[in-house]
């Protein structure tokens, strides 16, 4: 039986007992160890736990066949094998952080989204690569397209080991550039959630997806979700959003993507906006009108305000054991801290965020509904990355991930085509704060519209 490399394609197969949780489990271990001496996407893979994470699938299915009305649905990763980035805590696993000296410090409790993974019926099946303490420098993790490539960080193990087939999906985050930026050198889809979430519950907005990760930046710090297809990452959100989603909304019967030129396109590697301009022009249909957009006046300066309030959270989260031990803290996370001393937290750039939100997108609600502000776009459109993977003595450049993580929007990834190297092109649709479930519901029909075909795996 040929075992499904895709959620989307795995979901129905498991709900009918076609396939069982176990043979899609060993088929990723299989790969992991044919491949992971290669691509070193994983800290650790925990074989018997993950077997038993697929036993338990493998019974609330069942039992779902037998009495489909006695039980709620399972969810739509339930006996999906995951990667989770080693910085988020699993009940009773390590969580290294990237730190040799936090190698065996065993977490008591799951973290918030591994706790929800775990409701969910997914199968965890380890920890994933990051860069140490999720910022620049460089984990072991290759490209699987080309090892002598980075798969960019920090989320850097999360996205190689979907890319590579030995998971269906994957757990990272953002602060910076931590998840399109992977996702996007990988030739995988993604997702980074808003920095803040709303639970229509108690009508309070607060931060709940990085509960029991380690922070880089509190304010910025996002959670990130890897898929094949931004199908199979609209799946996993539905699976982890149950208690915190956003309502949906009617799509327009014509999608308006706003395009930003300007710094998206003078900084950017020639062969993007090639790809994003034959793109553009396909897609302008009755379906979408591509509508170009101008940078905000205030533009130039979200990369240094985003570098000031990233500096300064992360020396005061890391600042007591960076004095204790130094030795444990590499090259340019020490840099960073040491810049960090000097940086203030009590700035205040509300003239970006004002400027920003009244370019693009009027926020409010109506009902159930979030509206975007209208005769201007439903999403914006610009390229995942300036550049193609670069070598592995970097993670990449982050400055086109940077300005969605200052502003908190969600941003999801998907590739859209092959470079003359043969290395994937990305862009990235991003939503105003919030929005994250009409963001999905507009990618996933972008996704569509566009049509790329998955090639074989990579290696």
């Amino acid at each position: 039986m040929n075992i499904p490399q895709t959620i989307t394609e795995a979901r129905p197969l498991l709900a009918s007992g076609e396939i069982r949780p176990l043979e899609i489990l060993e088929e990723c271990l299989k790969r992991i160890r044919e491949h992971e001496p290669k691509i070193s996407a994983w800290v650790h893979v925990f074989e018997e736990d993950a077997r038993e994470f697929a036993m338990a699938a493998e019974v609330v299915l069942n039992e779902r066949r037998k009495n489909p009305k006695s039980m709620r649905d399972p969810s739509p990763i339930a006996g999906i094998p995951f990667g989770i980035k080693d910085i988020f805590d699993v009940a009773d696993w390590p969580t290294a952080c990237g730190s040799p000296r936090w190698a065996t410090s065993i977490a008591r409790e799951d973290s918030w989204v591994v706790n929800r993974l775990r409701y969910a019926g997914a199968v965890l099946l380890g920890k994933t690569h990051t860069t140490p303490y999720a910022f620049l420098d460089p984990a072991p993790t290759r490209n699987p397209w080309n090892p002598n490539r980075t798969p960019g960080g920090s989320s850097s193990g999360s996205a190689a080991a979907v890319a590579a087939g030995m998971c269906l999906g994957a757990i990272g985050s953002q602060t910076g550039g931590s998840t399109i930026r992977p996702a996007s050198f990988c030739g995988i889809s993604s997702l980074k959630l808003s920095g803040l979430s709303y639970d229509e519950d108690s009508d309070e907005i607060y931060w709940p997806y990085l509960e029991g990760a380690l922070p880089l930046a509190r304010s910025f710090d996002s959670l990130g979700l890897f898929g094949s297809t931004l199908e199979d990452v609209s799946l996993i959100y539905e699976a982890i959003d149950k208690n915190f989603n956003l309502a949906s909304r009617a799509l327009p019967r014509q999608i308006r993507v706003g395009r930003l030129r300007g710094f998206f396109e003078t900084d950017c590697y020639p062969q993007i906006t090639k790809a994003i301009d034959e793109l553009c022009n396909t897609l302008q249909s009755d379906s979408f009108q591509i509508v170009e957009v101008r940078v905000p006046a205030h533009f130039h300066e979200i990369l240094p305000a985003h570098r000031g309030l990233m500096l300064s959270e992360a020396y005061s989260y890391h600042e007591e054991r960076y004095r204790k031990h130094p030795e444990e803290y590499p090259t340019r996370i020490r840099e960073f801290l040491e810049e960090g001393k000097e940086q203030s937290e009590d700035q205040s750039y509300k003239k970006i965020f004002d400027d920003f939100y009244n370019t693009f997108f009027d926020w409010s609600k109506a009902g159930e509904s979030y509206f975007f502000r209208p005769n201007k776009c439903d999403v914006i459109l610009c390229p995942a990355t300036s550049t193609l993977p670069p070598g592995m003595e970097t993670t990449g450049d982050n400055r086109f991930q940077n300005p969605w993580s200052f502003l908190r929007w969600p941003a999801a990834s998907l590739p859209i085509a092959w470079s003359s190297e043969g290395l994937p092109i990305a862009i990235q649709l991003v939503g105003p704060l919030l929005s994250d479930r009409a963001l999905v519901q507009f990618a996933a029909q972008f996704e569509k519209a566009v049509g790329f075909k998955r090639p074989p795996l990579p290696i």
